[in-house]
């Protein structure tokens, strides 16, 4: 997925990528999850416990102070996290990292994307919880550009158009940036160009349809940019 960009960025045009469609920020190896998106296993060994057990080691944010998050976003994903905790114990199970001595992983399929991109900010969640939530946001994502596989150029053109279709948190919380915009021009400048009218209404239907799906973002398809960045999309 990132050798394709790399490629691109630097001018080198090779075989397109057949693992997964091009896509900035978060680089959480198609090894983090488990094969549902919902309840994803962060594999580090540790154990969350029966109950939550806040870590001693504030969780490191990648979303920058600058820019806010929905306070009602975070006390919703607090809750649910915690009834997932409650619900565990019920079931005579704990929640944990790693699977291989028993237990299941923390379900955080019942959040929106703005309660993962709370989550994913780390303030009062630990360390595990938000890594829970990137892999988990980073898992739709994905899952809204799977149409795009094979296809850097759609796959950066696509990036460009949802851009102003999520919220600062959640494109914080992914790691996407002005920068994001830049390489996703270097993409489509080194692969064909910008695709044609035709090609972009494609683009965005594709990205409409993906909000049928459960495990892709949530968006505001009235949002999607149909031109911006350096490269006119319909040019």
């Amino acid at each position: 997925m990132f050798r394709a960009f790399n490629q691109a960025s630097t001018g080198s045009r090779k075989d397109t990528v057949k693992s997964r469609p091009w896509c900035p920020g978060m680089q959480i190896t198609s090894a983090t999850f488990p094969k549902s998106y919902g309840s994803v296993g962060i594999g580090t060994g540790s154990n969350i416990g029966a109950t939550r057990v806040a870590s001693d080691t504030p969780a490191a944010s990648s979303t920058p102070s600058s820019v806010p998050v929905s306070k009602a976003a975070g006390q919703a994903a607090r809750e649910k996290l915690d009834a997932d905790y409650a619900k565990a114990a019920s079931q005579g199970t704990r929640i944990v990292a790693d699977t291989a001595n028993g237990g299941r992983h923390l379900d955080v399929s019942s959040l929106t994307d703005e309660e993962l991109a709370a989550a994913a900010k780390g303030d009062g969640f630990s360390s595990d919880e938000s890594l829970t939530a990137k892999a988990a946001l980073a898992g739709r994502m994905w899952a809204t550009l799977a149409p795009f596989e094979g296809n850097p150029r759609g796959s950066a053109a696509a990036v460009k158009s949802l851009f102003p279709a999520l919220s600062p948190a959640v494109r914080s919380a992914l790691g996407w940036t002005e920068a994001t915009l830049t390489g996703s021009d270097a993409v489509i400048r080194n692969f064909g160009g910008a695709p044609k009218e035709s090609e972009q209404d494609t683009i965005l239907e594709k990205l409409r349809k993906s909000l049928q799906s459960p495990g892709a973002l949530k968006f505001d398809a009235s949002l999607l940019a149909v031109r911006g960045g350096t490269v006119d999309l319909t040019a």
